[in-house]
């Protein structure tokens, strides 16, 4: 018996003792087999379809997801009786629909359906909001020359993928939005350096603040910024001071970032 005969022997077995696993999904329905190699018998470790729904259906039918969207959808606009307020991705209907019915007849179980709308979802949202799906290479294709339009004289290149990431004519690259500090009393955000201690804007001196732009530390890259805690003071009417509440938030800033210095 040749190669090709044991194997369907063995899957012949495999079904004959009934050791089949069945999944039925939206497109149609899936098997794999779950014999014991040891008793001669066939196992699989991946889902293959046995039976296509969608091939004894007209080609245009839409999915059970995509129905569900639609009448959900219609449901939303018919509660927005505001003119003025209608739902914000109202505009965006169509494109919507058409996503759902995609994943609705692209045989997504229930184990599988979850991941992949949350990436689908998040792809989505960093594609819509101009962001980099994937890590940053570094590569020469990546960069413009923005020297004619900076004033600084380290600053050459700016990075077509990602706009918050620099380069020097030295090669050596920055995130400018490495750190962003947050404002414990308010909550606020905002850009921008600030003292390591209340001591040191006392004391001043420029060496004793840190700035939110730090170098990187190779390539790929994938941008990450540090979300890092100050206290907000009134050192004079309208002069406002801000300092580091926690050291211990750096840490962590500078194991995925080199420090550069203001």
């Amino acid at each position: 018996m040749n190669t090709s005969q044991s194997a369907f022997a063995a899957v012949l077995k495999t079904l004959e003792n009934n050791k089949v696993m069945v999944d039925t999904r939206e497109d149609g329905i899936y098997i794999r087999l779950a014999g014991k190699e040891s008793q001669g018998e066939a196992f699989t470790l991946e889902f293959v379809k046995a039976y296509s729904f969608y091939e004894r259906t007209r080609k245009n039918e839409r999915s059970n997801t995509c129905r569900f969207a639609e009448h959900e959808l219609e449901i939303l606009s018919k509660s927005a009786t505001d003119p003025k307020n209608r739902p914000i991705i109202e505009p965006f209907k169509d494109e919507i629909l058409s996503l759902c019915d995609k994943f609705g007849k692209s045989g997504q179980s229930g184990g599988s359906a979850p991941m992949t709308a949350t990436a689908i979802s998040h792809a989505v949202k960093t594609l819509m909001l101009q962001e980099p799906i994937c890590p940053i290479t570094g590569i020469d294709e990546e960069w413009i020359n923005v020297r004619d339009v900076s004033d600084d004289d380290e600053m050459m290149y700016q990075n077509k993928r990602c706009s918050a990431l620099f380069k020097s004519k030295n090669g050596k690259c920055w995130y400018i939005d490495a750190i962003v500090k947050k404002v414990v009393q308010t909550g606020h955000c905002f850009s921008g350096s600030f003292w390591l201690s209340k001591e040191d804007y006392l004391a001043g001196g420029k060496s004793k603040k840190i700035g939110c732009a730090h170098y990187i530390k190779s390539f790929p890259f994938v941008p990450k910024t540090f979300y890092i805690d100050v206290i907000e003071e009134e050192v004079a009417k309208d002069d406002w001071e801000m300092y580091l509440k926690n050291p211990k938030q750096l840490e962590r800033v500078f194991r995925y970032y080199d420090k550069r210095s203001l």
